[in-house]
């Protein structure tokens, strides 16, 4: 019995809170428009200062405002520029990082340990029609990057001459080892009180074991 409360203390202890998302960089509009629901889409993005970042996850915004996740199919993450097509993106890509998938929350995830840099530009393209009308600003005003867009079978460009974005977000985690928490006033009061408890219980047994002798 004083094994397992020890380790119930030790537990609580030990809990730190859950680590949230950090937004890395994102474009919120406001949008003036969309895109169609069957383009393969795609933006560049530039990362913010310190860094670096893992656990990353991409999304675009459906038409309206920047509200509403969307994330369908597969993104591609790329070092440069692809003015290819969309059906032809794969792992041989000129510049290929690592491909995210779309998720239920409507965001993409990527393997937790592909890592962004500080400072860099970055390149997503979907590989497939994005199957919603995404949020868009023309002229937009983002300066570290522009969107892509186009039908799957035909190469990527970037309309109205590079001035148009696409409303997204970036976001990550830290990459390293994550620091040690402080033990929070609760979790003290609760080790104190956890550490009297075991105290009173060790006694109390000793005392039994003594009358019964």
């Amino acid at each position: 019995m004083l094994r397992i409360a020890l380790a119930l203390i030790t537990a609580a202890l030990c809990a730190g809170p859950a680590t949230a998302g950090f937004t890395i960089t994102e474009y919120t509009g406001p949008s003036t428009g969309h895109t169609v629901s069957t383009f393969a889409v795609g933006q560049s993005f530039t990362t913010a200062t310190g860094g670096p970042w893992d656990h990353i996850t991409f999304n675009f915004f459906a038409s309206g405002g920047a509200t509403t996740p969307v994330a369908s199919g597969t993104l591609y993450l790329l070092d440069q520029e692809y003015l290819g097509r969309a059906i032809d993106l794969s792992t041989s890509t000129p510049g290929f990082l690592a491909t995210g998938t779309a998720t239920a929350a409507g965001v993409y995830a990527f393997d937790s340990g592909v890592t962004l840099q500080a400072q860099t530009q970055y390149f997503v393209y979907t590989s497939a029609a994005i199957g919603t009308n995404i949020a868009v600003t023309l002229p937009g005003d983002y300066g570290g990057g522009k969107a892509y867009n186009n039908q799957p079978n035909l190469n990527f460009a970037s309309p109205f001459g590079g001035i148009s974005d696409a409303l997204f977000r970036v976001q990550g985690e830290v990459a390293g080892p994550p620091p040690v928490a402080a033990p929070e006033p609760a979790s003290v009061t609760l080790g104190l009180l956890g550490a009297g408890g075991l105290f009173a219980l060790r006694r109390r047994l000793r005392l039994t074991g003594s009358e019964q002798r």
